[in-house]
């Protein structure tokens, strides 16, 4: 496996496909057009992807917030990959290069009920420190849509 910064428009598609297929259901699922904007801010934003067999099948993007900060806005491991500490490793070695940064501190929010993305930070070390009232919108089977409180959680390098 291979984890590398987005070198050309092929990738960059993957990575559309695969947020697509994961994030469908979100009311703001992130587009061509976002992830074109992260690309071209690299001093603000730290964008990896993970590869196997010349495929995406992960990324990873965080926000650098201020000097020591930084906010985890994505990790995603295609479905066929899951459940094999993907994520974990993804996680690991993008924050090696932050500490290299001089951050020493990251924040996400993670849905209320995603309990194996809850489950994944708690084993790296995060810790809640509040919560988001209605913070996510997502699109039921029904096309109705419904919001989710978020937990913030943080953890100090």
């Amino acid at each position: 496996m291979q984890l590398q910064e987005v070198q050309n428009s092929n990738e960059l598609l993957e990575v559309v496909k695969l947020e697509k297929e994961l994030f469908s259901n979100y009311v703001n699922f992130w587009s061509l057009d976002s992830f074109k904007e992260i690309v071209k801010n690299k001093d603000k934003y730290i964008f990896k992807i993970l590869k196997k067999d010349n495929k995406v099948i992960g990324y990873i993007i965080f926000l650098i917030i201020d000097a020591d900060t930084s906010e985890l806005h994505k990790i995603t491991i295609s479905k066929d990959y899951q459940g094999q500490g993907l994520s974990k490793l993804l996680f690991n070695q993008v924050a090696d290069d932050l500490q290299l940064k001089n951050i020493f501190k990251i924040i996400l929010e993670v849905m209320i009920d995603n309990r194996a993305a809850i489950s994944l930070y708690n084993s790296i070390g995060f810790k809640k420190i509040g919560s988001r009232k209605n913070y996510y919108k997502i699109i039921d089977n029904l096309d109705n849509i419904i919001s989710k409180d978020a937990l913030v959680m943080e953890l100090k390098l």
